[in-house]
């Protein structure tokens, strides 16, 4: 069965935004600007906006998954195996390359490499991977909820985490985690019972709108009242947290447009099918911490800021297309090995769980 390039489409654009964010945020760093607070530079303001992009690109994500995920109740251990075998080898791979060429590290960065999803090195996968071990449980919670009820539980988790965690994150015991379930939550409904909505291109397009009109209005704000009160700070960036209910509303209006354009492009597909690797690659914790910043330090340089946006941009669609490259050379290279690895190991796991069970079944 053909994918809809529509939905695979909308994954590219939110790999590109996550890029993109980044990019920017490597470009954020003191060392780099040696800016700690806001200044009336429209370059400093785009810089920081651009980190927005990034969180609108993971809750996309979120709600693609979770709009197939609703449905399910089914676990597939492969998934998950497969994406602690890419990560791990990913990791260390690029650590060994780093290694012949000079980095030491110490115990710690070792033990983060080594182990990066127990770390969280890449802490969207291992969310992502969290949210789809539970999301069974979520699935029998949504299903034995009515449609009252049921928008009752959405109201409450946006008003909790959407509203009044993200004025301030610590409400509430807010996380990642716990946004991420929410929009699961929040997108089991809309699929249930907001058919016509969903299939609305002017009412979504509209909502597009107000929302990207909404998180501009909000952070210029926020921006230029941090520059005139010094005591605000670095308040300003609470805009660009995974819980801010505009990149919310963006994704789901960006997911209901493009859900509806029923089309296939395999360019698009393939592209969209690697954004796992995508993100893995450009986001190494090695890449991140020891080149990219040298590589915006010698932009910076050799060209200097008046140009700060294009390079931005630059820089971003550059990195979007080495980590395809390698993330299709990849595939090539080890998918079957990747493959048999995690049949292995899925199978060691079922004959432990099938033992522990059966154990466990026993005490009395």
């Amino acid at each position: 069965m053909k994918r809809n390039s529509g939905i695979e489409l909308l994954k590219v654009i939110a790999i590109f935004l996550v890029v993109f964010t980044h990019v920017s945020n490597s470009l954020s760093a003191e060392q780099l600007l040696n800016i700690k607070y806001p200044v009336p530079n429209f370059n400093i303001f785009f810089v920081y906006f651009a980190k927005h992009f990034g969180g609108i690109g993971n809750i996309i994500f979120v709600v693609c998954s979770s709009w197939f995920l609703c449905d399910s109740k089914r676990i597939r251990i492969e998934k998950i195996l497969k994406i602690i075998v890419d990560v791990w080898i990913v990791s260390v791979s690029i650590f060994i390359i780093y290694f012949l060429f000079g980095l030491r590290a110490n115990p710690y960065f070792l033990v983060t490499v080594f182990f990066p999803n127990l770390f969280g090195t890449n802490w969207f996968i291992t969310c992502y991977m969290i949210l789809y071990l539970i999301h069974p449980g979520l699935v029998f919670i949504t299903d034995s909820l009515k449609q009252r009820s049921h928008a009752i539980v959405c109201i409450i988790i946006f008003t909790a985490y959407f509203v009044l965690g993200f004025i301030r994150n610590e409400l509430l015991y807010s996380s990642d985690l716990i946004v991420f379930v929410s929009i699961f939550i929040i997108v089991s409904y809309i699929k249930k019972y907001m058919n016509d909505f969903h299939s609305n291109i002017k009412c979504n397009l509209l909502l597009l709108c107000i929302s990207v009109l909404g998180l501009i209005g909000l952070y210029s704000c926020l921006y230029y009242l941090s520059i005139t009160v010094s005591v605000l700070g670095g308040k300003f960036l609470i805009t660009s947290f995974n819980n801010n209910p505009f990149a919310l509303f963006i994704a789901i209006a960006l997911f209901n447009i493009l859900s509806n354009l029923e089309f296939y492009n395999k360019l698009i597909n393939n592209i969209s099918s690697m954004s796992l690797l995508i993100y893995i690659f450009h986001e190494n914790k090695c890449f991140r911490l020891f080149t990219r910043e040298k590589i915006w330090l010698w932009l910076i340089d050799r060209f200097g800021m008046r140009y700060l946006i294009i390079m931005i941009i630059c820089f971003s669609f550059f990195l979007l297309t080495v980590s395809c490259i390698l993330s299709f050379l990849y595939k090539k290279i080890s998918s079957k090995f990747v493959l048999e690895l995690v049949e292995r190991i899925g199978d060691f796991l079922i004959k432990v769980g099938y033992l522990f069970s059966n154990k466990l079944m026993n005490i009395k």
